[in-house]
């Protein structure tokens, strides 16, 4: 049985056709993913190894963290107390530091009343991560929240000095809950009974 010239040409045809849906619909919709997942992270270079210390500050607080040798306790809080810190709070912000995602951004003019709509004005938090392998700390600056609650604005430009455009992100609500915590909750439980008996 041979096939005629015809059937070979559509053959030929369907074949290469299909490598073509193959490559347009499969191949480079999954580089285009993957390319925006790098584009949004907020952190693109930062690894925990590299982590040395971070600083927060509040209104409230102004709380100073730095990465230890010790297995045991990782994580030591040295401002406003020298006390161990909560691994599983701290583990929660590196988490957000080290794999959070912004979902996009926006460029507004550097004025006031432009910043006060996003609450960067006067940010609530502040969020300064020192690294050993830069002498300069990333810093990112926290807002207020969206509507739906769902993101919380942030930046990493410096608003009191703020002179152009400043590039505003919407950021993971899980932000705000893990700079807005208690000073209790940054404290290692079996740290939290020497403090009580150290403030009786």
């Amino acid at each position: 049985m041979q096939l005629q010239r015809t059937t070979w040409f559509l053959l030929l045809a369907a074949i290469i056709l299909g490598g073509v849906v193959y490559v347009v619909e499969g191949v480079i919709p999954q580089r285009q993913a993957q390319e925006q997942r790098e584009r949004s992270q907020i952190f693109a270079d930062l690894e925990l190894a590299d982590l040395r210390r971070f600083e927060i500050k509040t209104a409230q607080d102004r709380l100073v963290i730095r990465q230890t040798e010790d297995q045991q306790a990782p994580w030591q809080m040295t401002q406003p107390q020298r006390v161990t810190a909560e691994r599983a709070v701290v583990q929660f912000l590196t988490n957000l530091l080290l794999e959070g995602r912004y979902d996009r951004t926006r460029s507004v003019k550097a004025v006031e009343t432009t910043l006060a709509e996003y609450g960067l004005a006067a940010p609530f938090a502040t969020l300064r991560i020192y690294r050993h392998s830069q002498t300069q700390p990333l810093t990112l600056f926290l807002g207020d929240t969206t509507l739906d609650e769902r993101w919380v604005y942030g930046t990493f430009t410096d608003p009191e000095n703020a002179t152009d455009g400043v590039e505003v992100m919407l950021l993971p609500i899980e932000f705000k809950y893990a700079v807005e915590r208690p000073l209790g909750e940054w404290i290692a439980a079996e740290e939290q009974d020497n403090v009580a008996d150290d403030a009786e």
